[in-house]
């Protein structure tokens, strides 16, 4: 052991240099690096993994667009969904439009792009202030944050949303700082939000009205909070406009619940609890920028120009964040708009302690490199060895599918027997009802009902005649029938 620990003293002490030599190596090229770490982080995981997480809804959202012409008004598998507009969905049926059916890899593709999108923005903004060096251990922060990984390559909002509100905030500080915030860049501000806000509602864009105000008021810049909010006009406008042409009776409650615009009956134990479990999630989402800021400890008084931009990046990326806190049923993914904000301070952070010499910084160097590493070990060794613990919706979709092509028929579905996530990869007709609205159907078709359903509905209706095909042991012994009316 004592020769082990010998031997490995000298690779030990190394390491800063090293890892200096690299930064000093990758900063000669960065966009070619940062491009690079994103493919790492993003294939084959990208086609391996099955549909999961979210992605569920936002494809069956686009399938109801495509196959059934919801374009408007979201429909999922016959169901309306009107909790909030879904440009996701909208953008995933437009690129599968061509061939005429949904393909995973494809709906994942805004996301995909948005993730290389926000490394190549962070690293744009930070290097413009600090250095190539801060600039790229900025986009490294985003990448490796365990938070972006997450969803990094799955067909959900929250990543596009985070980068839309995110640019806007870049452009507005763009013009800030050269003091040319013009009629022309808040227009460009509002197009920035109204994408944001058509991509999961306008709640998220507190982040930057409520980030961007503070850093004004504190600024005392009174004329430009006029031009804050006319940037908010066109958001307002077309989200305004979407609720209102969807809008039917009873939908106001639905909206009210879905914003969580009630007030949220917890014990104190409870609460706390969920307070601390909120705060671990969200600190480990952002690991590598927390470590990096947690090392510096910034203040909203930093001097200098970067010190401006690290003041405005932490009003922006803290103010919400701190609210959403406080929200009813809040999640830490619900912060995401603050991720690409404090990987971006991280990089300002960094860069002031390499200027410093301060050797702390390889902390925050050690963090990003093990997370990344890991996160390859997870993407290229575990999925491609074990694709089959990572594919349950895709393996189990194709065989419920197989079956379904020996008598093509409407698939229905039951609540409560299996999930959207199987039902991607099943063709269409698909309809998601209730066990009672199997008595309104027409038969022959097909329904997936668990063991409990299946006793209720033959107690129910002994005229029915369900003839099993399939159990899907994987989805709690679910199961798939061809149901026609028996003979007499």
């Amino acid at each position: 052991m004592t020769k082990l620990t010998e031997n490995a003293a000298p690779i030990v002490s190394r390491l800063p240099s090293r890892l200096d030599a690299a930064l000093a190596a990758s900063s000669q090229n960065p966009l070619l690096w940062i491009t690079l770490v994103w493919a790492l982080l993003v294939l084959p995981g990208f086609n391996i993994r099955g549909a999961y997480f979210e992605e569920q809804t936002i494809i069956g959202l686009a399938r109801g667009a495509l196959e059934d012409g919801w374009w408007l008004s979201p429909h999922l598998y016959g169901v309306r969904f009107i909790e909030r507009p879904v440009l996701l969905s909208w953008l995933v049926a437009a690129l599968s439009w061509p061939v005429g059916s949904i393909i995973v890899p494809v709906a994942r593709l805004p996301t995909v792009i948005s993730g290389l999108a926000g490394a190549i923005l962070v690293y744009s903004l930070v290097k413009q202030r600090t250095s190539s060096i801060g600039g790229l251990v900025a986009s490294l922060c985003f990448l490796a944050s365990p938070g972006v990984f997450q969803v990094l390559f799955t067909a959900e909002p929250d990543l596009m949303l985070s980068v839309l509100i995110f640019s806007a905030f870049v452009v507005w500080w763009d013009g800030e700082e050269r003091d040319k915030v013009t009629v022309l860049r808040w227009s460009a501000i509002g197009l920035l939000l109204t994408a944001a806000a058509l991509a999961k509602g306008p709640q998220p864009l507190a982040f930057f009205f409520l980030g961007v105000f503070a850093y004004l008021i504190i600024r005392r810049e009174w004329r430009r909070i006029l031009g804050l909010g006319f940037s908010g006009i066109l958001p307002a406008a077309a989200t305004a406009a979407w609720y209102y042409a969807v809008y039917e009776p009873g939908d106001l409650g639905l909206w009210r619940h879905h914003s969580r615009l009630y007030f949220w009956q917890n014990t104190l134990g409870t609460q706390l609890f969920e307070l601390l479990d909120l705060t671990v999630r969200f600190i480990v989402a952002i690991l590598p920028s927390a470590i990096i800021i947690a090392i510096r400890r910034p203040s909203l008084r930093e001097p200098g120009g970067r010190g401006d931009l690290l003041s405005a990046l932490l009003l922006y990326a803290s103010l919400c964040t701190v609210l959403l806190w406080f929200w009813p049923g809040a999640r830490y993914r619900y912060a995401m708009p603050a991720f690409p904000a404090f990987a971006a301070a991280a990089g300002i952070l960094f860069d002031d302690m390499r200027l410093r010499e301060d050797r702390a910084r390889y902390i925050g160097l050690y963090a990003i490199a093990a997370l990344i590493g890991f996160q390859v070990v997870v993407n290229w060794l575990v999925m491609t060895n074990l694709p089959d613990l990572f594919a349950k919706s895709r393996l189990w979709g194709r065989t419920v599918a197989a079956v379904l092509a020996t008598a093509p028929a409407t698939l229905y579905a039951v609540y409560g027997a299996a999930d959207d996530a199987l039902l991607v990869y099943v063709p269409p007709p698909i309809r998601r009802i209730p066990l009672a609205g199997l008595s309104e159907v027409k038969f022959p078709a097909w329904a997936l009902l668990t063991p409990e359903q299946t006793s209720q509905l033959q107690a129910s209706r002994p005229d029915l005649n369900l003839q099993l095909r399939l159990v899907l042991s994987k989805y709690d012994n679910a199961r798939l029938f061809y149901i026609d009316r028996t003979l007499k």
